[in-house]
């Protein structure tokens, strides 16, 4: 081997090293040299790199790495696609995989510090291939709602609104404490809740949302799932009857009627003025609860959008129809106290 060919060789391998050398012996800074590592892998393949502030887009891969991503990656926002493919977790990891499995020479530390890593690395990627699993067979369930992958970049979603209300809010919820609020601000999913258009998530959300090993497919068990309160713990049953608003058991009547109104998202219901009034003259919503109160628990625990609840007499001819299954749901509620 000529001089020049053995020494791009061993710089190649130390180059590679690198990727775990400063693991420490104690092991305590593993999560930190992956960090480091995805975010270098991501600073290199992704199609745009920005700073998250919005002072500057980097159009140039000449930035020095360990000052610029290695100590601020946190600043930095990577698109994770490369020629429009997205680019997952588990990419990187199969990168890193090939990268270091080719390291022939070891002294007896580093082959320490490759072992752990690799076994890292592996156990990694076993638990985010479980998860892209799961986020996969989601969406493959929901094309036929028109969840559809749109130019790499965004979810276009055609369903109901309540759907993409309670989508966008469990992703703001998981991504409020990484995203500055500016930047946070533009990626929001606009709703309009009378056009009931398709509708674009920010494609960013979605992907930084299943990276963090969200078991999607369980999240979405949990949409409108009927409130079942046999079984349970007496302060389970207790917390699902939602004591701060209604008296005794009276959510239960609550929700059959939600369900036999079909109540659908809008700024304003009639049911709701209906549902609201019989029962809070009844005694059955506490008397503390006025109108705002109920319309800001209803948007709270529907994940949906109401504006306001009038005043209607429920005895009127006008709620006839709504008396009627107020008064048959009320009779075959069992075990709820009568007043």
């Amino acid at each position: 081997m000529k001089p020049i060919e053995k020494f791009l060789k061993n710089f190649d391998e130390q180059f590679k090293k690198a990727k775990f050398k400063n693991i420490k012996a104690d092991k305590s800074n593993i999560n930190e040299i992956y960090e480091n590592n995805i975010s270098i892998w991501y600073y290199f393949n992704s199609d745009k790199v920005e700073k998250k502030d919005g002072t500057k887009e980097i159009n140039s891969k000449l930035d020095t790495i360990n000052h610029v991503i290695l100590k601020n990656p946190e600043n930095f926002i990577f698109c994770k696609t490369k020629d429009g493919f997205s680019l997952t977790e588990s990419d990187f990891i199969n990168s890193e995989l090939s990268i270091i499995n080719t390291i022939e020479n070891f002294s007896i530390s580093e082959k320490k510090q490759f072992d752990f890593y690799k076994n890292y690395l592996l156990n990694k990627l076993e638990q985010h291939q479980k998860t892209e699993n799961k986020n996969q067979l989601f969406i493959k369930k929901y094309q036929s709602d028109n969840w559809y992958k749109y130019e790499n970049e965004s979810i276009l979603f055609k369903t109901s609104t309540e759907k993409i209300n309670y989508w966008s809010n469990k992703l703001l919820e998981y991504q409020k404490d990484k995203i500055n609020l500016d930047y946070l601000g533009t990626a929001m999913l606009t709703l309009d809740v009378n056009l009931k258009e398709p509708k674009h998530l920010n494609g960013f959300l979605f992907d930084e949302f299943c990276q963090k090993n969200i078991d999607l497919l369980k999240l979405e068990n949990q949409i409108y799932k009927p409130q079942q309160t046999e079984n349970k713990k007496p302060d389970e049953v207790k917390k699902e009857l939602h004591p701060e608003i209604f008296k005794d058991n009276y959510f239960e009547v609550w929700q059959k009627m939600y369900d036999a109104f079909e109540i659908k998202e809008s700024s304003y219901n009639k049911n709701l003025d209906f549902m609201y009034n019989v029962m809070f003259d009844k005694g059955f919503i506490n008397k503390n609860i006025g109108k705002k109160d109920m319309v800001n628990w209803i948007n709270d625990i529907y994940q949906i959008t109401f504006t306001k609840i009038r005043y209607t007499n429920y005895k009127e001819n006008s709620n006839k129809a709504r008396l009627i299954i107020f008064n048959e749901i009320l009779e075959n509620s069992k075990g709820t106290k009568h007043t």
